[in-house]
């Protein structure tokens, strides 16, 4: 059986459709690890899958064992989501909390 791409190196150099679908056949053949989903949710921000982005956000965000850094991660995709989307009021919040967990590390 071939090795799959590398999500994090086509990442890397800018290649995010071709990331995506390396994350995508990962996952058909295993749970992903946090930081594999952390760059699923990104991924699909940078796609333009928008909607996809916050709801797999959200969902990842109330994982346990994630660190500062992925939640902040996290943080900073759905406030650009949300502007993207023009709600800018949730954008700020996500900020905020992003900056604020960051603070408190």
């Amino acid at each position: 059986m071939p090795t799959s791409a590398d999500p994090f190196k086509l990442s890397g150099t800018g290649h995010y459709q071709a990331a995506l679908e390396a994350v995508r056949e990962l996952e058909s053949r295993r749970e992903l690890f946090a930081e594999e989903q952390v760059l699923r949710v990104e991924l699909r921000s940078w796609t333009g899958l928008v909607d996809q982005a916050i709801e797999s956000a959200t969902a990842v965000l109330s994982r346990r064992g994630l660190s500062v850094r992925q939640r902040c991660r996290l943080r900073g995709v759905l406030g650009t989501c949300f502007l993207r989307k023009g709600a800018h009021a949730k954008a700020r919040e996500q900020s905020k909390k992003g900056h604020k967990r960051a603070e408190e590390s």
